[in-house]
């Protein structure tokens, strides 16, 4: 059953109907292009309250069929023919710091559905293989990665690259879940700029720790806004974590919290930090955002 007994679409001109409808929200809502084939598959599993998934099989839909893995690949073809320049001309539904030789590198998270398979390799080249599964080359989302600094990383540097490209997939994924709610809009908004403070010259490492922590603020207020209807006003985050776990948040490791606290004269340089410190503060508001996004999903 879906919700109130709604029906799936069963014809194609019902389906067009079904995403005009949808499309038109999401424009009113500010969604970028780029993020819309995420945000209305979300919007349709609330819809007609059912869990469809963000990564369908690379196919074509099965004739006349409009639900489940077929509804998916309709939206996402749907969306490829009406927004395809502008979709690929951005292809990033985020953008994340990897810390590459004590360096700050952008790293811009693709636009990608289908069967995934992620890898970290200087040779390889993004494909799609016999099985339809698309093999992504992480090193293929960092932006001006040269081949030489491509062919001169160790294991370790691979494995840190992988783990931080995994951990951005799974907050930028997630966030559509709770992309309505008060401050959401507002949080991705300071991860941007913690971004945007690490990559622009001259840096502003302060600026960007800053960021870091008005992002978790947010996403902790926004927690209890939903869950005990108010929130102090503060910018200490030990404090909104631990009334956050009183409403039954996941717990959050006080390391992260620590390594994202900061005070506001930050701001204005009345303490120097080092690049290192704001990635840090990046990494770990990434790490506790996920810790949110898994309370909201468990919520919901």
């Amino acid at each position: 059953m879906t919700k109130l007994n709604q029906k799936f679409p069963e014809t194609e001109i019902e389906f067009k109907v079904l995403m005009e409808n949808i499309d038109k929200k999401l424009r009113r809502e500010e969604i970028p292009m780029v993020s819309r084939p995420f945000h209305a598959i979300g919007k349709i599993s609330e819809k007609y309250s059912v869990d469809l998934k963000v990564n369908p099989p690379n196919r074509s839909p099965k004739p006349g069929i409009y639900y489940g893995d077929d509804l998916v690949i309709r939206i996402m073809n749907w969306y490829d023919k009406r927004y395809n320049k502008n979709l690929k001309s951005e292809f990033s539904i985020g953008k994340i710091i990897v810390e590459i030789k004590d360096d700050p590198w952008l790293m811009k998270l693709p636009l990608l559905y289908g069967k995934l398979n992620f890898i970290v390799s200087p040779l390889k080249k993004t494909f799609e293989n016999n099985d339809n599964i698309h093999t992504y080359n992480i090193l293929d989302s960092i932006d001006n990665l040269t081949d030489e600094l491509r062919n001169s990383l160790n294991q370790n540097e691979y494995k840190n690259i992988f783990k931080t490209f995994l951990l951005g997939w799974e907050f930028y994924t997630k966030i559509t879940i709770i992309e309505n709610i008060k401050f959401v809009q507002e949080a991705l908004h300071d991860f941007d700029a913690a971004v945007f403070h690490l990559i622009n010259r001259p840096k502003a490492v302060g600026l960007s720790k800053w960021s870091s922590l008005q992002a978790v603020e947010k996403l902790l207020k926004a927690w209890l806004k939903e869950t005990a209807g108010e929130f102090p006003r503060t910018h200490k985050l030990k404090e909104l974590a631990k009334l956050s776990k009183e409403q039954g948040l996941k717990d959050i490791p006080n390391s992260l919290i620590e390594e994202v606290s900061c005070k506001p004269g930050i701001r204005y340089g009345e303490k120097n930090i080092s690049i290192q410190d704001a990635l840090t503060a990046h990494n770990s508001s990434l790490k506790i955002a996920v810790i949110i996004l898994q309370s909201f999903e468990a919520k919901y």
